[in-house]
């Protein structure tokens, strides 16, 4: 996770949900602010101060899908996820037209929900995918030192005994590499190991 605090901002008028996700995310350091009225809510909302919004679909005065639309009004970068325990497609197809990045039916469990959060913040680029990251610097060394030595992707396969499309996904970050992998492509093309993982 990104060290800078993850804001989020729920608004549920069933207050046991609220204090359900805020106690369950506030323990991974994410501070967590809610509302039961969507009124207040609306009142305190400030742009560029909360990175995701969960929202209620049905509450009692104003509506999910509304205040959905005056959060976006007011701060167009936040991230929304709906909830609802009263799921249909038509209601789910207009909040996803509408730009919420999930839309989950009650009951959730936490990690269903930190899970469609961390998706979304990963999304918007506040956190990075630390795997992606290191795959993606060990598949350019991998390219690098092969181009450095004039050779095709067949020609680092038929000397490291691996498929030419293993070879291709580590380079495209698409696939992570086991240990031995590491070695025999480091072996093959005459560097160590280290060369390849370098400062990760």
């Amino acid at each position: 996770m990104a060290k800078s605090t993850i804001r989020i901002l729920v608004i549920d008028d069933q207050e046991d949900i609220c204090k359900f996700i805020k106690e369950k995310f506030t323990s991974y350091g994410w501070e967590v602010t809610y509302f039961t009225d969507e009124q207040k809510a609306l009142e305190q909302f400030k742009p560029n101060y909360f990175n995701i919004g969960i929202l209620d679909l049905k509450l009692p005065s104003i509506g999910g899908l509304e205040i959905f639309k005056k959060l976006k009004e007011i701060d167009p970068r936040i991230g929304i996820i709906i909830l609802t325990g009263y799921p249909s497609v038509d209601s789910a197809l207009v909040s996803l037209k509408n730009g919420a990045f999930d839309y989950i039916k009650k009951p959730f469990d936490a990690e269903q929900l930190k899970n469609s959060i961390k998706k979304q913040l990963l999304h918007m680029g506040i956190i990075e995918d630390v795997t992606l990251k290191i795959n993606t610097q060990i598949g350019k060394r991998i390219k690098k030192y092969r181009k450095h030595k004039d050779w095709t992707l067949d020609q680092l396969s038929q000397h490291t005994n691996l498929s030419k499309s293993l070879i291709s996904q580590l380079e495209h970050a698409r696939n992570s590499a086991s240990i031995m992998t590491l070695y025999k492509i480091s072996h093959a093309l005459g560097i160590k190991m280290k060369d390849l993982i370098g400062e990760l």
